[in-house]
């Protein structure tokens, strides 16, 4: 059996490599007799087994000290980092095997002449187990957007600070003395507001866009309460120039429930006003989300040319009508205010009502702006994500956020559409935690393929998906069977067990802030006694009724003694067919093994053969200089139970357990 060891020198974690960036370092792989040369390992290690890391391992040769990071001479040098991608290839056709990326850095031996790296790589889930994950689905939507915010001003313990520059934001008036608004990761305020009367926040302006006319954005949380004086705007967004002339202001009349936007620059001076219909609930208590954009020119028909403002809440669009009364501002800014009006003459602004405001976002001259609906699908995800956190996602999309924040995105395979919606948002976490959630809700799996892309599959894989439904490969000692095509079952290499030790009979499931629901055989009971319950919390769904399906699945496909294959082992070396397997085999596939019957001491057959089906569930492969040994880790759970058959009820009918 041919075995290749690639590595993409210079190709940064969570990325692709080109196939031009993969070099064949195999000469250099460690392949002393009796030794093995290379193992991985993919999948999990049993029936109800964890989300677990795929592995890979082995030694590099260091000639002429070729892969010591320290040698400036070195044909890779600069580029010897951790985490280069891997990759293992197998066969005279060189099919990939498994991919990952480097975890163990590179060890040098410094006492040897030539030393022997000892390498060891780990696969996409593995690289996702030390992925950093953001503190709330507002920082994850945030760090995706196609263009950053030039500024990012938000409230934390140690006052106003701005996200992307470092700055810190002065306080005005009052709220100098107040203690500072927490922010507890997704958006939101702690208990001190703003009151009537009281100052604002002044930040840095906006760079000089008044004057070529370069589009900005800003997005905002806001919560106000309806002020004592209606008579007067409340202010939540305010830049100058040095005149005290409007550059930039947002504010919301509470006589009419109206949205106000002022903007100008040298040359042109706009305002607009939203519907009086409308009646924009901003005075309700609640935090809202605002987006503003404008302060730009746009052509149409190649002659007109006007001022453009579009403001959204909640991310709905808002209609605005155009009203360019305005003075004309100067062209230098001079102040910003966060929640406050125009300064009176040699004093502080103050802010008009009680409410609260925080996540500031400030584009200059961002990309987005020609295209409206690009604006409002940006509008309208950024308060999703601020709000729900996610909530409301199919599960299959909530792997695919997970693994966008998780920065690995760029290796996320094949997603099949998951009939579950979650109804919890985005809590902080590890990735593997956060996707175990998902893949218990699902009662479907998580895996990592050959490509070292993630997949997620549904709960009615075992019986949709083709590969998992037709029998992939036959194992058995039965001369018969081997005659009709099965591969040679090495008994000392296969585990089949009929043993009561793997029996459920009661599960208890919960979802968050759902009630347990449990499920027990009183037969399974009778038998084998009260086995250890199975227990599965915080799952995504809302509905008790989903929870009590699971658990009876649980008990349903587990609660009686089965005679169970949990492993096959075989040599492939010597076997083109095996070997042609064995390039191909992935989790999910269905294997068949036909025990041969005990016999009696006279030497005859004591009943009959015993055919049992499972499920690819693991998978090792060790790559010796004479031997290939493959090592399948095998489950029979899903074989003959079906999500979709339930007594008499009907997938999706109102009857049974189906949901």
């Amino acid at each position: 059996m041919i075995v290749s060891v690639d590595m993409a020198f210079g190709i940064p974690p969570g990325q692709v490599p080109d196939e031009v960036d993969w070099v064949n370092v195999s000469i250099d792989v460690d392949g002393r007799p009796g030794s093995t040369i290379v193992r991985c390992k993919s999948g999990r290690t049993g029936t109800r087994g964890a989300i677990t890391p795929g592995t890979c391992e082995f030694g590099l040769v260091s000639h002429a000290d070729k892969y010591n990071p320290r040698n400036a001479d070195g044909p890779h040098f600069g580029d010897l980092i951790n985490g280069v991608p891997v990759r293992v290839r197998i066969g005279s056709e060189l099919s990939t095997r498994w991919t990952g990326t480097l975890r163990s850095g590179w060890p040098q031996q410094l006492t040897l002449t030539e030393p022997v790296l000892a390498m060891e790589a780990e696969d996409t889930l593995g690289l996702g187990a030390t992925a950093p994950m953001p503190l709330s689905a507002w920082d994850a939507a945030v760090a995706a957007l196609s263009a950053q915010p030039s500024a990012w001003w938000r409230c934390g313990a140690d006052g106003w600070i701005c996200q992307q520059t470092g700055r810190t934001a002065r306080h005005t008036s009052g709220l100098a003395e107040a203690p500072a608004m927490v922010d507890g990761g997704d958006p939101g305020f702690g208990s001190t507001d703003l009151g009537e009367g009281r100052g604002v926040v002044e930040v840095a302006p906006f760079v000089d866009t008044q004057t070529t006319g370069a589009p900005f954005a800003v997005s905002m949380w806001v919560r106000l309460e309806r002020p004592t004086a209606t008579d007067r705007l409340v202010t939540v967004l305010h830049q100058v120039d040095v005149d005290g002339l409007a550059q930039i202001k947002v504010s919301f009349d509470p006589a009419t429930n109206q949205a106000i936007i002022a903007m100008g620059r040298t040359g042109s001076a706009y305002q607009w006003a939203s519907a009086a219909d409308e009646r924009l609930p901003i005075f309700d208590g609640r935090v809202h989300h605002l987006m503003i954009d404008g302060g730009f020119t746009v052509d149409v028909d190649e002659v007109t040319v006007y001022e453009l403002a579009r403001l959204y809440v909640d991310g709905r669009p808002v209609r605005l009508f155009t009203d360019d009364t305005l003075t004309e501002p100067g062209a230098d800014p001079h102040r910003m205010f966060l929640a406050g009006g125009k300064p009176d003459p040699g004093g502080d602004p103050v802010f008009n009502a009680t409410g609260a405001i925080d996540h500031v976002l400030i584009w200059n001259d961002h990309p987005w702006l020609d295209t409206a609906g690009h604006v409002a699908e940006i509008a309208m995800g950024l308060m999703t994500a601020g709000r729900l956190a996610w909530a409301g996602d199919r599960l299959d999309e909530r792997v695919a956020r997970l693994a966008e924040a998780s920065g690995l995105g760029a290796l996320l395979g094949d997603l099949d559409v998951s009939g579950i919606v979650t109804h919890q948002g985005y809590r902080t976490g590890g990735l593997l935690d956060q996707l175990a959630r998902v893949e218990e809700t699902e009662q479907g799996r998580i895996s990592c393929d050959a490509a070292g892309q993630i997949r997620f599959s549904h709960r009615q894989w075992s019986w949709t998906d083709t590969r998992s439904t037709t029998v992939q490969a036959t194992f058995s000692d039965v001369d018969t069977e081997l005659a009709a095509g099965a591969f040679e079952m090495e008994v000392a290499g296969t585990v089949i067990e009929d043993t009561p030790a793997g029996v459920i009979n009661r599960a208890e499931v919960t979802s968050t802030n759902g009630r347990m629901q449990a499920a027990e055989d009183a037969g399974s009971i009778a038998i084998h006694g009260r086995r250890d319950p199975a227990t599965l919390s915080g799952l995504l769904h809302d509905s008790d009724r989903a929870s009590l399906s699971i658990a009876q699945w649980i008990v349903l496909s587990q609660s009686e003694a089965q005679i169970r294959v949990s492993q096959l082992r075989f040599d492939i070396a010597t076997d083109a067919d095996l070997e042609a397997f064995s390039k191909t085999v992935a989790e999910g596939d269905m294997v068949r093994v036909i025990k041969a019957p005990a016999v009696d001491c006279d030497g005859a057959d004591v009943g009959e053969p015993v055919t049992i089906d499972a499920h690819v569930v693991g998978m090792e492969f060790e790559f010796m200089l004479h031997r290939t040994l493959v090592t399948l880790t095998l489950d029979s759970t899903r074989c003959g139970y079906s999500w979709f058959k339930w007594g008499e009820s009907e997938w999706g009918g109102t009857e049974g357990w189906a949901f």
